[in-house]
């Protein structure tokens, strides 16, 4: 074994071990004073990377949650109102009932019907007070775009299926870009697209239609019988069994029999969109549709209970009211709860990645004490195993006396 002064190697090594042990036990200091395994992207790279999406997504979801309750409170306010109309509805359907028969006489039928104008009125007043932050839920039209179909008279046509055979005037009204899509018999496609809005008007005497959109025109010389049909997001017009010039701005193709119009408005649809998940994906986003509940769109603007006659027909048009919001009601119903089962898928997810980053970040303090306790125990041998190796060095001195 060889002696020497200026080298105290295994003084050296003694170290090194003591510095290994040491950081060691600072690691497993910060582990068990942060509860994290890992701390700094050096403690695991991928870990970090992964339990950071992991964390990411959480957030998401979590938002996601508080997005499904705002919609569900949404839901509420606009079902509060629909239920009250509901029961105005109820009300009119009485007083129509009673001034339908012969047990009343006109001047009992004139104060049913001032009645019945006093609930129009506040039908259209819950209508236009019904908001939620700032939007009105039964205005038909939505953040993004602007849908309005009526004629002169007021006369709403926005039920699908609803033909109406005559035209005064109709203005089809969108905020944004409105694109006419034009299919002929044949098959051929015309797109016009227009940032003004389309319109629709009839010339009596001419016997003519003409939709208009933009600075171009869609002319038809006959008969008209017009189903508007709003389904999602457009508006689909069927001229059935007629006969018209080509469009402004197209040169070829005839439009002929059975020609259809989709007019697309705005950009969002005509919904109310949720989204409760953290991808851009359909399966993401749940919608909700809520049409318009203006006595002209329910078609009851003009109930008339004076005569016998019209108080009878007023049933039938309260009837057709009654279905338009109990079909809103439905949907109302529908949509909160595909909301609340969404949400509690998204918070059986929450749990899940929540547990996953927790497998990946957190630290088992039972494992890291025990490393603790043994990185301990090292620094304080390898602090006795220097001081030895630094007496080492001291023996020499014996060889010189």
């Amino acid at each position: 074994m060889a002696f020497r002064i200026p080298h105290n190697v295994e003084a050296m090594n003694a170290h090194r071990w003591l510095n290994n042990a040491q950081f060691h036990l600072n690691k497993s200091l910060e582990r068990l004073s942060s509860g994290y395994r890992i701390n700094r992207a050096a403690d695991d790279a991928a870990g970090l990377a992964i339990a950071n999406q992991f964390r990411m997504q959480t957030r998401s979801l979590n938002q996601a949650l508080n997005n499904t309750s705002q919609a569900i409170n949404l839901i509420h306010v606009a079902e509060g109102a629909a239920n009250q109309i509901n029961a105005m509805l109820d009300r009119l359907k009485e007083l129509a009932t009673e001034a339908a028969s012969d047990t009343v006489d006109d001047t009992r039928r004139q104060t049913i019907q001032n009645e019945v104008d006093q609930i129009l009125s506040e039908i259209d007043k819950i209508r236009d007070a019904t908001q939620y932050a700032g939007m009105h839920l039964f205005s038909g039209s939505f953040p993004g775009t602007d849908q309005v179909v009526t004629n002169e008279n007021g006369e709403g046509v926005h039920n699908a299926g609803n033909v109406i055979n005559h035209w005064d005037a109709a203005t089809i009204v969108a905020a944004g870009t409105v694109t006419l899509t034009v299919e002929t018999a044949s098959g051929q496609m015309f797109t016009i697209t227009s940032s003004s809005g389309v319109t629709i008007a009839e010339d009596e005497n001419a016997r003519k239609i003409t939709i208009k959109a933009g600075n171009q025109t869609f002319e038809f010389n006959e008969d008209i019988n017009v189903t508007l049909d709003i389904a999602n997001s457009a508006s689909v017009i069927t001229l059935n069994g007629i006969t018209g010039s080509n469009p402004e701005g197209i040169t070829s193709g005839t439009i002929a029999g059975d020609t259809k119009f989709e007019l697309k408005l705005g950009d969002s649809g005509g919904f109310f969109t949720f989204q409760v998940g953290f991808e851009e994906s359909d399966s993401n986003l749940i919608t909700l549709q809520i049409g318009d509940v203006t006595t002209g769109a329910l078609g009851i603007h003009n109930l008339d209970v004076n005569d016998i006659q019209n108080a009878q027909k007023a049933l039938t048009s309260i009837d057709n009211a009654l279905s338009v919001i109990n079909g809103i009601l439905g949907d109302l119903g529908a949509t909160e709860n595909k909301l609340l089962f969404q949400s509690h898928q998204v918070q059986v997810m929450v749990e899940n990645y929540t547990a996953s980053e927790a497998t990946i970040r957190d630290v088992d303090m039972a494992a890291e004490m025990a490393e603790f306790t043994k990185n301990q125990i090292l620094v304080q041998t390898s602090m006795a195993m220097l001081a030895q190796a630094n007496a080492v060095p001291q023996n020499i001195v014996s060889l010189l006396r």
